[in-house]
């Protein structure tokens, strides 16, 4: 006796009348294993907190240049930073970089080539995160 074969769904389109009608199905394989979906429903276009945290990071933005600025036009600030970095003083690099941005959810590392600092809001809700990268 032959053996029992998977028989593939194939829908089949077909028209009537000149229209395109739904798919077809044999009566014997009538189990749609790919149901209709419905469209997807997104929520309501509220843009309260995407402006707020848009704020948010402005200062931040502000912040990070400030910091930027000052290593370009400051040469001792900028060779007493990259001497406390290279010799892992981070408490001196932490002073130096909150001397100049006073966000209080400032975050240092250093790399034998360069240093990391992040900056992430202060309350509960992480809404963005900003790193600047410097080498050296």
């Amino acid at each position: 006796m032959a053996g029992v074969y998977y028989l593939p769904y194939i829908p089949l389109m077909y028209y009537r009348g000149g229209l395109l009608n739904d798919t077809y199905l044999h009566p014997l394989y009538s189990f749609n294993p790919w149901p209709r979906m419905s469209p997807r429903q997104f929520p309501a276009n509220v843009v309260d907190n995407f402006q707020k945290s848009a704020r948010d990071v402005t200062e931040v933005i502000r912040e990070m240049h400030g910091l930027a600025e000052k290593i370009v036009n400051d040469e001792q600030f900028a060779k007493n930073l990259r001497g406390a970095a290279q010799v892992s003083q981070m408490d001196e690099v932490n002073r130096l970089v909150r001397s100049v941005a006073t966000s209080a959810n400032t975050k240092v590392s250093v790399n034998p080539d360069r240093i990391l600092i992040e900056y992430r809001p202060s309350r509960a809700e992480q809404c963005y995160h900003l790193s600047m990268t410097i080498c050296w």
